[in-house]
């Protein structure tokens, strides 16, 4: 397997798979649309796309690493809805777990983040 990187069309904003020749997959940012699941709807099924081609664990769907780069909405919307963020007896075996996250500091620190 060779390293690929998989490049979201997600309009404005970014969101990146980035996936090593050991089968680590890394999530640059995260612009995930609920829109995209009606199928009137031209924006581009993210949850979809990572569901059918991230690893899984107990049949819970599984990015190795996320890395947020900043806080603007085109940059972190989705989280909430499509990826786990709570401690792991809380899980939600539909979305996405996040074996490591990785946020600046201002997101842990500004209380208006």
């Amino acid at each position: 397997m060779a390293n690929n990187m998989t490049f979201f069309p997600v309009g404005n904003g970014d969101m990146t798979l980035i996936t090593t020749d050991k089968g680590i997959n890394i999530l640059m940012d995260c612009n995930m649309r609920k829109s995209a699941e009606e199928e009137t709807n031209n924006d581009y099924d993210c949850n979809e796309y990572l569901h059918n081609n991230l690893k899984s664990d107990d049949d819970v769907v599984y990015v190795d690493a996320l890395f947020l780069t900043h806080s603007d909405q085109d940059h972190c919307r989705g989280m909430r809805e499509y990826f786990n963020l709570c401690s792991p007896e809380k899980m939600d075996d539909t979305k996405i777990r996040i074996n490591e996250l990785f946020v600046p500091a201002r997101l842990l620190i500004d209380t208006e983040h």
